[in-house]
């Protein structure tokens, strides 16, 4: 019996002990597959590995309503299928299902598709090389705006870098714009940088009036963020102050036309 097949039919099972067997998500995969993939594993040869995640993400679909479970196949599909070269476009199936399956988790799946990108594009080969670098590219910057949009501001600076390293190989358009963003990461890190520092500075006097004031403007300006600069806040802070971070604090429906 070849492996999808054989997933099929360990996945029909579902249907007949859904009250009896299926007691939780990692004991209900353990027992179709757990076996199987521990067999694949043991093997020398990456054949079995690649096999077994085609199997994995053709029996998933025969799950039904149970989108934990298949959550983890594709995720196990994942992890059996990126070990070779002849297993990529898999990995890169099972990431496209898992991004429609949990949503929640996109960036996740994103940093594991640009995890296959960079290995595809490494390995690519002559007429190869472009598509797998566009592909490649597509992926830095989706992931580094994430990494922006999350706090994470080295993060994609370090991503931005390497895309616009990529798009002077690749001779692609949109440089400008990719460097711009580079740019706008590198202003935030330099940002939480100096934050950093005036908050260690504020630790070790906490009635510097001066560093007090500097923070609560950097955050609620500069970052955006009157939760944090209300934290700052103390009696000794000026009215002003007191007063416009109390009101960014608030939502908009609740403030008066005035405010």
């Amino acid at each position: 019996m070849n492996r999808i097949v054989w997933t099929c039919a360990a996945v029909a099972v579902i249907g007949f002990t859904r009250g009896a067997v299926m007691a939780d998500t990692a004991g209900d995969f353990e027992k179709l597959f757990g076996a199987e993939i521990r067999k694949a594993q043991a093997t020398s040869s990456m054949r079995d590995d690649v096999e077994l995640a085609a199997s994995l993400l053709a029996g998933a679909d025969l799950v039904g309503d149970r989108p934990a479970l298949k959550v983890l196949i594709y995720e196990k599909a994942y992890e059996l299928a990126v070990k070779d070269e002849t297993g990529w476009p898999t990995a890169i199936k099972t990431i496209e299902h898992l991004m429609v399956v949990a949503p929640d988790r996109e960036v996740e799946w994103r940093e594991k598709l640009l995890t296959v990108c960079q290995t595809r594009y490494s390995h690519a080969r002559g007429d190869e090389r472009r598509p797998a670098g566009t592909a490649l590219l597509k992926q830095l910057i989706l992931v580094a705006d994430s990494s922006l949009a999350m706090g994470q501001a080295a993060k994609a600076a370090d991503l931005y870098r390497r895309a616009v390293a990529l798009t002077g190989v690749l001779h692609s358009p949109g440089k400008n714009e990719i460097v711009a963003k580079l740019k706008a990461a590198n202003a935030r890190v330099a940002l939480e940088q100096r934050i950093a520092v005036l908050r260690r500075q504020l630790e070790t006097n906490l009635d510097d009036g001066k560093v007090r004031k500097t923070l609560i403007m950097l955050c609620l300006v500069e970052l955006d963020s009157p939760a944090e600069a209300a934290k700052l806040i103390r009696d000794d802070v000026d009215q002003f102050l007191r007063t416009h971070v109390a009101l960014a604090t608030k939502p908009a429906e609740e403030l008066t036309e005035d405010a």
